[in-house]
């Protein structure tokens, strides 16, 4: 699927920077709570996120509805360094699937509508994201020509929405055998199980727990 086709051609997120360059600009709570790793990663990451799960068990509030604490998750130490994964590679293959976007933000929620900057905000103007806008989006964090850790986010998503995002999620794991990890949804699994895939993408599309 090409996403110049004309249903899948999404508007990007608003920009507020007074440029004429698509941005996208994310709430920072939602910073890599949905990524992809390295097949060898699998032990660690389904570790971290049942203990996430058992965490967010015992600390939910019943009456407000809110967790009594917060847990960091922690990011698996084998990353995408392990592959072969270039830069250029990477490009290559979500290039046909999603427009590229070199501007990338994420700040607290009062800014995010508003010209204002965020003093402890990230903003990268030499980003490595392809995406539609801030509700589909797949961030690339790069170590010199390598690549070193993969996240991406999906909300509001349709049945056409979640096909766009299919495509390339499959891309990459066609490049290197990866996995899920989705830490709204407590769920993980490769992206190489088409079974799982499916009902993960349904599960965003409900915005259902999976």
């Amino acid at each position: 699927m090409d996403y110049r086709d004309k249903e899948m051609n999404w508007p990007f997120g608003k920009n507020k920077t007074g440029s004429e360059d698509p941005v996208i600009h994310i709430h920072e709570d939602d910073w890599a709570m949905r990524s992809l790793h390295p097949r060898a990663a699998w032990e660690a990451v389904a570790d971290d996120i049942d203990e996430a799960l058992d965490f967010a068990n015992k600390n939910h509030d019943p009456v407000t509805g809110y967790p009594n604490d917060i847990r960091a998750f922690e990011q698996p130490e084998t990353n995408y360094l392990e592959t072969s994964l270039t830069i250029d590679t990477v490009k290559s293959a979500l290039s046909p699937h999603m427009p590229f976007v070199s501007r990338f933000y994420a700040t607290i929620g009062s800014v995010m509508e508003s010209a204002k900057r965020d003093p402890y905000g990230h903003y990268d103007d030499d980003a490595i994201c392809f995406g539609f806008n801030e509700h589909c989006f797949i961030k690339i964090e790069p170590k010199g020509n390598r690549v070193k850790r993969i996240w991406f986010d999906a909300l509001n998503l349709n049945e056409n929405h979640s096909a766009a995002l299919k495509a390339p999620l499959l891309a990459i794991e066609e490049l290197t055998p990866s996995v899920i990890a989705d830490y709204w949804h407590y769920t993980y699994g490769p992206l190489c199980d088409d079974d799982y895939l499916s009902t993960y993408l349904t599960a965003l599309e409900k915005n259902d727990e999976n």
